[in-house]
């Protein structure tokens, strides 16, 4: 056999550009794809929601990726931004202060690479280093949001299993309410017919 059909193809590494291009378009779908419910429809829904997301990626990035792939790397994310917002929360309350992530517009993906790429060619090194610092604050800032996709998921999670907590205790309520109802009309029938067969 041989040796090289059994090595696994090692996927290209993930660069800015594609977990851009990633993290736009899973925040298009974020309200299907972060659903808990699992229900068959939202199943369904969640599905085709993840094979938009991968075939819109693969239409703009040079490097194919296939849905295993892209589940891991948008988990691999969203791990990520929550480990960023802790670590912004500790650092916040020993200085006493917090600074609010900028809401950035999301732009297409080949608008931002040219304009990357025409400012790499016109500017100065010192320019070129603001303008990594200001890239590094924006991936900051990406994964703060992801962060806040993911607690709001949980959160909606949270405020579905109260609701249907609530509903099954008004249920159960209704069902014993009902009960003690027939139980009365029971005891009202059988008190009756004894009444008529000591009349008789």
């Amino acid at each position: 056999m041989n040796e090289s059909t059994n090595k696994r193809v090692r996927s290209s590494n993930w660069d800015d550009y594609d977990k851009e291009v990633l993290r736009t378009l899973a925040l298009q779908r974020a309200e299907i794809l972060e659903n808990k419910d699992t229900t068959t429809k939202v199943n369904a829904a969640k599905k085709k929601a993840w094979e938009e997301v991968v075939t819109s990626f693969n239409r703009v990035s040079r490097n194919k990726r296939d849905l295993p792939q892209i589940l891991n790397q948008w988990r691999n994310m969203k791990t990520r931004a929550k480990s960023m917002s802790n670590e912004r929360r500790d650092s916040s309350s020993t200085s006493n202060e917090f600074i609010l992530p900028e809401v950035e517009l999301i732009v297409e993906p080949e608008t931002s690479t040219v304009r990357e790429v025409f400012s790499e060619g016109s500017t100065s090194k010192k320019a070129k280093k603001k303008n990594n610092l200001k890239s590094n604050c924006c991936n900051q800032d990406h994964e703060h949001e992801i962060y806040l996709l993911a607690k709001k998921s949980r959160e909606e999670v949270m405020w579905q299993q109260r609701q249907l907590h609530e509903t099954r205790m008004q249920q159960e309520k209704e069902i014993h309410e009902k009960r003690i109802d027939l139980m009365r009309l029971e005891e009202e029938y059988w008190r009756l017919k004894m009444k008529r067969i000591y009349e008789t």
